[in-house]
Formats: C-alpha cells, sequence, structure tokens
C-alpha cells in the first residue's frame, strides 16, 4: 500500500482516448506471510514501512460515457524501507528496492 503526492499530466482530456503521465513521491507499507522451506504458512507476518523515494505512471483513459473511463496503466516505483515492525532498520542495512505494477483502472467524472 501506498500514499502520498502524485501530479498527473492528459495529453487528451475529454477525448474518446485520452493518453497520460504521471509523477509522485511518498509512503509505503508491504506486509509479507511467514513461510516455512517446505511452503507451510507459518503463524505471524512481518511488515516493512518507509519511503516512497519516486515512481512514474503512464496509461491510456479510454472515455466509455460522460462519467466513466477504463484503461491500461503501468507504475514502476523507486522506494527505500525503514523498519521492519517497529523495530528501525539499520542504515547499512537498507536496500532500495524498485516495484513494477501493471493495471486497469476506472475513474469516475462527476
Amino acid at each position: 500500500m501506498r500514499y502520498g503526492l502524485e501530479l498527473d499530466y492528459r495529453f487528451r482530456p475529454g477525448e474518446f482516448v485520452s493518453p497520460w503521465v504521471g509523477v509522485g513521491i511518498g509512503y509505503q507499507f508491504a506486509t509479507a506471510q511467514l513461510v516455512s522451506d517446505d511452503g507451510e504458512r507459518l503463524a505471524g507476518s512481518r511488515q516493512r514501512r518507509g519511503f516512497d523515494l519516486g515512481h512514474t505512471n503512464a496509461g491510456l483513459d479510454l472515455r466509455l460515457n460522460r462519467t466513466l473511463s477504463v484503461g491500461p496503466y503501468v507504475s514502476t516505483s523507486l522506494g527505500r524501507y525503514r523498519k521492519t515492525d517497529s523495530v528501525d532498520i539499520p542504515g547499512d542495512s537498507r536496500r532500495f528496492h524498485v516495484w513494477i505494477q501493471p493495471g486497469v483502472r476506472m475513474q469516475l467524472h462527476f
């Protein structure tokens, strides 16, 4: 999960086909379930949190009517976790990570 600020630019707003791009920053959370070597779920999970140092998005909105558009997008994000559960990760153990997320989004226009 991620929250933060984002700026989007639409190349052809209001048209049937509207490409767009976006950039942003934020804070992110990730939770992992603990699993043994043989694939058995163990009790408990780990949560990591830290800064989303920057993300970029691009997509294509297809306007179906005055109030609804849908379309594909891809998002990439560079982050660095600072905490595991409630314990700080030492500075020399913090690693950068990249997320790549394809998807389909739906927007309601009012």
